[in-house]
């Protein structure tokens, strides 16, 4: 099942997405009060360190993407458009997936891991914001997604880029990389 899932000025549409016990939806959240909240939740489960809050990680620039299973909110993510960082190498649309939850009750179930595939492969997600921690202690799952090209943008902070990504816009534009 395709998902219709427009970006830039429209909105996402909710839609079911498929999944082995039998499908899950997903809404955009539009309001500045839940964004927050599900930042909250975000800040107080990490493990690790955290930037402060900013109140520009709810601007225009990024989606909030809750996850509903069987009727209930079980986590979200965090969607930044990088569309005009990479116009120049880049003609499509760039998203970053930085922020993500997943609620204990939900974890283990694959739900994440199936949202992640399907960003990537149908939604313009070409890169994952990581600390370094993170990053290397679950190197082979990022991996297996196709997020394998790591760069460090400041210390301790990594943006793991889809291998395919970095090659499309190498072969295209020679060996200008994106770091």
């Amino acid at each position: 099942m395709q998902l219709d899932m427009t970006f830039g000025k429209q909105k996402f549409i909710p839609k079911y997405m498929p999944n082995k016990a039998g499908g899950y939806r997903y809404r955009e959240v539009e309001k500045l009060a839940e964004k927050i909240k599900w930042l909250d939740i975000f800040r107080k489960g990490y493990r690790g360190e955290l930037h402060p809050f900013r109140l520009s990680l709810c601007s225009e620039d990024n989606r909030y993407v809750v996850i509903v299973v069987e009727g209930k909110d079980a986590g979200f993510v965090r969607l930044t458009n990088f569309t005009d960082s990479y116009s120049d190498i880049y003609s499509g649309e760039v998203w970053e997936l930085a922020d993500a939850y997943i609620k204990p009750p939900y974890r283990n179930r694959g739900i994440f891991n199936d949202f992640i595939k399907e960003l990537i492969a149908n939604y313009s997600v070409k890169l994952i914001l990581l600390t370094e921690a993170r990053y290397f202690e679950n190197k082979k799952y990022y991996a297996d997604l196709g997020l394998n090209m790591p760069f460090e943008i400041e210390e301790g902070l990594y943006r793991v880029y889809l291998g395919e990504f970095i090659e499309s816009v190498e072969s295209k534009f020679g060996n200008k990389t994106l770091h």
